[in-house]
């Protein structure tokens, strides 16, 4: 069974998903949303390009370091090409769900790429970019 949360303009469309096996949850509470996205494998962001965000959505930092599988149609503005994230700017909402459930169908593919997204997330936390700042400053004053 796949639940989808979540609430904005895509949401009329992700509720239309909704089949035998997808139940759509609607907005979830702020409450319940660490556990349900510690326990997840898929995680949506459907970016309303009527804003054009510049930068990318925080949701997807914590997906990455939560090793959850990002599925996104976001503005490339705000996406480096090297995140190992499934940008689906061009499919529909049938192409990506035939594409999720691919990856259900094939257990080991889908461990492989949490395991990639949760090690790739591990670099871009504030503990990590920390670091790489402490490294530059050491090697512009010379220490």
């Amino acid at each position: 069974v796949i639940e989808l949360g979540g609430r904005g303009p895509f949401a009329p469309a992700m509720a239309a998903m909704a089949r035998k096996n997808v139940i759509f949850l609607g907005e979830v509470p702020y409450s319940d949303v660490l556990w349900r996205t510690s326990e997840s494998h898929f995680g949506f962001i459907f970016t309303d390009f009527a804003h054009r965000r510049k930068t990318s959505n925080n949701k997807l930092h914590e997906y990455m370091l939560a090793g959850v599988v990002p599925i996104a149609k976001i503005n490339e503005d705000g996406y480096s090409p090297e995140w190992p994230i499934d940008l689906m700017n061009e499919k529909s909402f049938e192409e990506i769900y035939a594409y999720v459930m691919s990856l259900i169908e094939d257990r080991d593919a889908l461990s492989k790429k949490m395991t990639e997204i949760r090690k790739f997330g591990e670099t871009r936390t504030w503990k990590a970019c920390e670091k790489r700042y402490h490294d530059l400053y050491d090697r512009l004053v010379g220490r």
